[in-house]
């Protein structure tokens, strides 16, 4: 989810919702805005929409990779849950960089 806009993600979460029997789990890695150093082109009016809206996707001049989205925790809390029930979320906790987050299909 890391490089995705928002309309492939919540596309993506429908489908994972489908295919995952009740009670499946969802280990998702997602980017925290506290990793927007990352990406040091993003424009003042991007930096307000993250903290406005607790998500941003902001497409890179290059390749796939170079596309980002960040997501807060409250974002993927108030989002995600149409699709899961939120277990946890753990900042910087996939090698101490991406966050992770935990879900179960209801």
């Amino acid at each position: 989810f890391t490089h995705l806009p928002e309309e492939a993600q919540l596309a993506w979460l429908a489908e994972l919702g489908r295919v995952l029997t009740p009670g499946g789990v969802l280990l998702a890695s997602t980017l925290s805005p506290a990793l927007v150093w990352s990406r040091p082109d993003l424009s003042a009016e991007q930096r307000s929409e993250l903290d406005r809206r607790g998500f941003l996707y902001a497409p890179g001049g290059g390749s796939f990779n170079q596309d980002t989205a960040f997501h807060a925790d409250g974002y993927l809390v108030e989002t995600w849950s149409r699709f899961f029930e939120h277990l946890w979320h753990r900042e910087h906790g996939l090698n101490g960089y991406q966050d992770l987050s935990l879900w179960r299909r209801r």
